[in-house]
């Protein structure tokens, strides 16, 4: 299911639900809630809250202004980190690499099979009837098998005493984005509400697995105190080393560079320097959980330079180096100008989150600190999602990333023929000491244009999107542009989310809908919400939509069904007649609207 709010690495920005948003119980301050939480209106947010009388709302204008500030600190953490910008970088290698593709196989008129590592596959060319990759395609391939390997290795669960548990960088992410939400949260509303915040979750053993599990570690280990607060399930913890420590298993050496391994500890990836610290700081436990948020981060400092030959400050300066030079590389090949012009401007923001660390390390690594001096200040771009499609053109203060309109028409007097799915919110505002991009003309191309085409590259359309109809628009632009097709391999031709009627009870807090089918009111626990990427898997359902209805009635659903990449809602009859329908496969293989 499409979340409320996201935080998406391909463009650095933040995308929230619109239409969601509306369906919601209380969408008036819910929204008002999200804006002012992403514009740092702290003021604002508290008088909001305090003058809701229904718990429901305020507990949820609270849980979606911590979203918020969730999904800032991953921007922060992306930006600065090592493991971060691994991970940008990755996006933009794709992104400068685009038009050589697109070229290359325009040159010998060969379809492109995405994603490009499965040309690696002869055995799969063959089934989709793909030729040999050329050069250029067989690099970029083999890199995104690589980068694949090492999300995969990062994301490789762990046994413990209490199950298996993912410590890699992706885990790492969210712990601290958790940590400093709640802490944020209860500094602005206070604990009565950061308890019913935690509890307005449908899923509270995922919580514990996905955001908890350092807490759990460091305290097994000893590196952390925690105790049980009287007459209550809550733990108070002693958080001032929590940060630094896990800060230190981010800075690992991206760029090829010699790594430093023996028998007990390494260098490489996030789960294995996070080990190699806790082995080393367990020697001083006691008086390492006792250090200030700035002494621990000393302590951190010191036990990587004893480890690995290096401070975690050092580690982070070289990467910063490499990528200085990358960016140089690109410039002198003459690549794609607003590309170039996009990764300076994000290595410029790393640059000044970098040196506050150096200046001030509290601002980065004491959830206090950064919940009262830089969570304000950060201010990523974001982007207004409408799955369903808004029909008309984007609000004022908006600039068009997806849309359509159909040519040759009256708007006026057929008004849904033209709709938008995505729009960036227009900076206007002076930098000042604002923490953000500048260069908003290049990642208004990045969002709308590469960022879809990387996608495709990379895992087809299997990669998470926020709506859907970018990867889908961008790739029937392209064949109808260019001449070339696309072509999709079998598994990676949809998402693989199976959405849950319960889930959208959940984030809207309603308990009825109606089915968008035949009207019927739903109440629940019924219903069925029907995937948009399944819908069009299954022409036979669609067709009896549209045969159903009369004359202009049957374009009209036409263009809804173009249009609606938002999950189906329906009741119980109608998700059963979907399930007898038949799956065409080869659907998403190549253009087919």
């Amino acid at each position: 299911m499409i979340p409320l709010l996201q935080f998406d690495p391909a463009t650095l920005t933040l995308w929230y639900d619109t239409q969601l948003l509306s369906a919601s119980k209380s969408s008036r301050e819910v929204g008002l809630a999200l804006h002012y939480a992403m514009d740092g209106e702290e003021e604002w947010l508290k008088c909001l809250v305090r003058q809701q009388t229904d718990p429901w709302t305020r507990t949820r204008c609270a849980s979606v202004a911590s979203a918020v500030w969730h999904e800032k600190r991953h921007f922060l953490d992306f930006v600065l980190t090592n493991y971060g910008a691994l991970r940008i970088r990755q996006f933009f290698l794709l992104y400068i690499n685009v038009r050589t593709v697109l070229q290359s196989s325009l040159e010998s008129k060969s379809p492109i099979l995405v994603p490009l590592d499965r040309n690696l596959d002869a055995l799969r060319r063959e089934m989709m009837g793909i030729a040999p990759p050329g050069a250029i395609i067989e690099s970029m391939a083999r890199g995104i098998r690589q980068t694949k390997k090492m999300i995969l290795e990062d994301r490789r669960p762990i046994p413990g005493r209490f199950g298996a548990m993912e410590v890699g960088g992706e885990a790492i992410f969210e712990c601290i984005a958790y940590h400093v939400q709640l802490g944020k949260a209860h500094r602005v509303f206070g604990r009565e509400i950061v308890d019913s915040v935690q509890s307005d979750n449908p899923s509270r053993e995922l919580i514990g697995q996905k955001y908890q599990w350092a807490y759990l570690l460091m305290r097994q280990t000893g590196l952390l105190d925690a105790d049980f607060v009287p007459g209550s399930n809550a733990i108070r913890i002693r958080d001032e080393p929590l940060i630094p420590l896990l800060y230190g298993a981010l800075a690992g050496r991206y760029y090829g560079q010699e790594q430093t391994r023996t028998e007990t500890s390494s260098s490489g990836h996030a789960a294995e320097r996070l080990a190699s610290l806790v082995l080393k700081l367990r020697e001083d436990a006691a008086n390492f959980t006792k250090l200030s948020t700035v002494e621990a981060w000393e302590r951190v400092n010191d036990a990587a330079s004893a480890i690995f030959g290096r401070s975690v400050i050092q580690e982070i300066e070289a990467d910063f180096e490499h990528e200085a030079r990358l960016i140089e590389q690109f410039e002198e090949t003459g690549n794609d100008d607003l590309v170039v012009s996009a990764y300076r401007d994000f290595h410029r923001l790393r640059g000044e989150f970098i040196q506050i660390l150096k200046d001030e390390p509290e601002e980065i690594l004491s959830q206090d600190r950064w919940a009262d001096s830089l969570v304000n200040r950060t201010q990523p771009f974001v982007v207004a999602a409408a799955p369903a499609g808004a029909t008309g053109v984007v609000p004022e203060g908006f600039l068009r990333l997806s849309a359509y309109q159909h040519p040759e028409t009256d708007y006026n007097s057929f008004p849904d023929a033209r709709w938008w799915w995505t729009a960036m919110r227009e900076r206007t505002d002076s930098e000042g000491e604002l923490l953000r991009l500048h260069d908003q003309k290049s990642w208004v191309n990045i969002a709308s244009d590469y960022a879809p085409m990387a996608k495709l590259m990379f895992d087809g359309n299997r990669m998470r999107s926020m709506v859907g109809p970018e990867i889908m628009s961008t790739k029937i632009r392209i064949e109808r542009e260019s001449g070339i097709p696309l072509v999709i391999d079998g598994i990676s031709r949809h998402p693989n989310d199976v959405p849950d009627i319960a889930q959208w009870y959940y984030l809207t807090g309603k308990n009825h809908f109606r089915c968008q089918v035949t009207r019927k009111l739903v109440q629940t626990p019924h219903g069925r919400m029907l995937d948009p990427w399944d819908v069009r898997r299954r022409p036979a359902f669609l067709d009896a939509l549209v045969t159903s209805l009369g004359g202009s009635q049957q374009d009209r659903m036409r263009r809804v069904i173009w249009r609606d990449w938002s999950p189906w809602l329906v009741c119980d009859e109608v998700g059963a007649l979907f399930d007898h329908a038949k799956i065409d496969y080869s659907y998403f293989k190549s253009s087919q609207f």
